[in-house]
């Protein structure tokens, strides 16, 4: 049911972003590290967004907007990521976020992925291009 869901949601965002065929989406099995507990769950970069799909009951899932990115980078199988702005989540706010990957990750991706500026999408050979904005409806 779960997967049945991320599915849709990647999907989702994947419809109201527009971007060239070739969109890097990287997904990646990952523990959010919050209080003295570990969420397990999945982490999504999919357009201009990161998702964590958390598969826990009690922990729900959030995304934020790849534009609110102060740094990233990988360190010991851990992802930190730090906003620059709090993004409100079930224990409080936040800006700073530690995923331990669990499964198999390509760590060159993810890099890459947090390397292109916000609108720039990645094309099959390392090229790229600017997303269009949306066109108004009116």
């Amino acid at each position: 049911m779960k997967t049945t869901l991320l599915s849709l949601i990647v999907a989702a965002l994947l419809l109201v972003i527009p971007a060239p065929a070739n969109t890097d989406v990287v997904m990646f099995p990952a523990e959010l590290s919050v209080s003295f507990e570990a969420v397990q769950g999945r982490v999504v970069l999919a357009g201009d967004q990161v998702l964590f799909w958390s598969d826990s009951a009690t922990y729900p899932s959030f995304y934020f907007h790849k534009a609110i990115v102060g740094r990233s980078g990988i360190a010991n199988n851990v992802l930190t990521v730090e906003t620059q702005e709090p993004i409100r989540i079930q224990d409080g706010s936040r800006s700073r976020f530690d995923f331990r990957m669990t499964g198999t990750a390509d760590a060159s991706s993810i890099e890459r992925w947090f390397a292109q500026p916000a609108g720039v999408m990645a094309g099959p050979s390392g090229s790229t291009s600017t997303a269009a904005p949306p066109e108004r409806q009116g």
